[in-house]
């Protein structure tokens, strides 16, 4: 599928993969950009025709409905929605539950959620549609000072595998993305920035891999293969491993 003269909804667009995504998808078709920092799409896309900044918290049901009610009205049908809206703070007392840790599983996780249900109702009816959905490559264990990151990313993955089976047989399609570090504001405090993409490089992947209709995108290849050697690490050799990098990171945050 050519994203070419499309009407597409893409969240989390004011600063890293949402933004340039905008910038690229936005010369060929019609895009509703959604983020909470309406005045960064204003300053961003506001001299763009073709791009409609929308206000738009995804964690709130309310701000989602709201947003996807102006969605419809100047974009009229939807084509494709890339859900990129996302959060991650440190959280290395993942025991405790408070206000961070339940802004990261409702923004990453109920805030997809809410999302979809805006645009399934009218995919179904059309039978066709595509749904992309930005998880991580981290979603496959618990990582220290990630807990509920990794929780939400799990979430997503498993979410989005179950909604491409189920609307299979509508015609939707459904793609799980699956970025390692990416040169963004939630990375600004990884010590080996250069083991990450940047944000231009990780929006053409996706962009390629949508056209392409890949049910899942993932990059750079050699930290998705690392994620995945982790799956057969036993549980004791991942502890130790864990347990060695946590130790290194108190001391360098201790600094």
């Amino acid at each position: 599928m050519k994203l070419e003269n499309k009407n597409i909804v893409i969240t989390g667009t004011s600063t890293g993969m949402g933004k340039e995504l905008v910038t690229l998808l936005s010369k060929k078709n019609k895009i509703a950009a959604l983020s909470r920092s309406i005045d960064k799409l204003n300053d961003e896309f506001g001299g763009i025709s073709s791009v409609v900044p929308i206000k738009c918290d995804v964690a709130d049901k309310k701000s989602v409905k709201k947003a996807f009610d102006k969605v419809k009205k100047d974009l009229g049908k939807i084509d494709v929605i890339i859900l990129n809206a996302g959060i991650n703070r440190v959280t290395a007392g993942s025991r405790d539950v408070n206000e961070l840790s339940k802004r990261i599983i409702e923004t990453n996780f109920l805030g997809m959620v809410y999302c979809v249900n805006e645009v399934l109702a009218g995919f179904i009816k059309r039978k066709k549609g595509i749904i992309a959905g930005v998880s991580s490559i981290v979603d496959n264990r618990g990582y220290p000072t990630s807990g509920f990151y990794s929780a939400s990313k799990s979430a997503v993955s498993v979410y989005l595998e179950s909604l491409r089976i189920e609307n299979k047989k509508f015609g939707i399609k459904v793609l799980t993305i699956k970025p390692g570090l990416v040169e963004t504001k939630l990375t600004r405090n990884v010590k080996y920035k250069m083991l990450s993409t940047t944000p231009v490089d990780a929006a053409k992947k996706i962009i390629r891999g949508i056209e392409k209709e890949r049910k899942l995108i993932t990059f750079p290849c050699y930290q998705y293969l690392v994620s995945r050697i982790n799956n057969f690490l036993p549980r004791f050799l991942f502890d130790g491993v864990f347990c060695f990098f946590l130790r290194r990171y108190h001391k360098l945050v201790k600094k």
